[in-house]
């Protein structure tokens, strides 16, 4: 068996490494967001929970999009569908509802047994789904979380983050919710842009490095990349 040259044999040993804290890297985003419980400014009882979202009716018009999969090493889609809930254009990240969480926007896909890359959302069978947006008093800040209340009524936080505009200048013109890549690019980050570097050597480090680059682009699934959109004072982005 022909034995690898010294200069091979470091980016061999990083490949095998950066493939397992790919793997462990994607069961964290997939899994990680799922065991948060509520914050205080969602209702954890789910009679009270129902009461509050029925408070806010559906509105605006529904919009199915294609989105990623939650899968590894697959370019698979399934179509999701977002609706507004309540008025979106009273919404602020500013002055973001405060004490109880204002629900945005009602989310779902009939895609049995598949969850949706971004949010690790389930199908129908799996639960309902909504986007809440509160100020939270233990992060000092606007946040938004994904909320599903499963058929056995049970609640459980399976994303969140941080709530902000996604352009200070827009005009909101209409109580709407959608995905960003359909109404705001500045919701989502490219995730190729390590790839677009040049190597001007072949040596061990840069080859491993251009590897990397490479493999991120195939592989990583960007925490920000494809979010969702409400129409608000300026546009926001979940």
């Amino acid at each position: 068996m022909k034995r690898l040259s010294d200069s091979r044999k470091p980016v061999s040993k990083w490949l095998v490494l950066y493939a397992m804290v790919v793997a462990i890297g994607c069961r964290h985003d997939m899994g990680d967001d799922a065991s948060r419980s509520l914050p205080k400014e969602i209702p954890s009882d789910p009679v009270k929970y129902r009461q509050v979202l029925d408070g806010y009716p559906l509105s605006g018009s529904p919009h199915t999009r294609k989105r990623k999969k939650e899968c590894l090493l697959c370019h698979d889609t399934i179509e999701v569908t977002i609706q507004a809930r309540g008025n979106t254009l009273a919404i602020d990240p500013k002055h973001a509802p405060q004490n109880v969480a204002v629900p945005v926007a009602h989310l779902f896909h009939d895609s049995a047994g598949a969850k949706e890359a971004y949010y690790h959302m389930g199908s129908q069978k799996d639960g309902d789904y909504d986007l809440w947006v509160y100020f939270s008093s233990d992060k000092g800040k606007a946040r938004w979380s994904l909320v599903e209340m499963s058929p056995s009524k049970k609640l459980r936080v399976v994303k969140t983050d941080d709530f902000n505009y996604c352009d200070t200048t827009y005009a909101a013109r209409v109580s709407d919710a959608d995905f960003a890549d359909q109404k705001h690019n500045k919701c989502s980050y490219d995730v190729d842009a390590a790839a677009s570097g040049t190597t001007s050597s072949l040596s061990a480090t840069v080859f491993f490095h251009a590897v990397v680059a490479r493999l991120t682009t195939l592989f990583a699934v960007n925490p920000r990349t494809g979010g969702g959109w409400i129409d608000c004072n300026n546009g926001c982005c979940t």
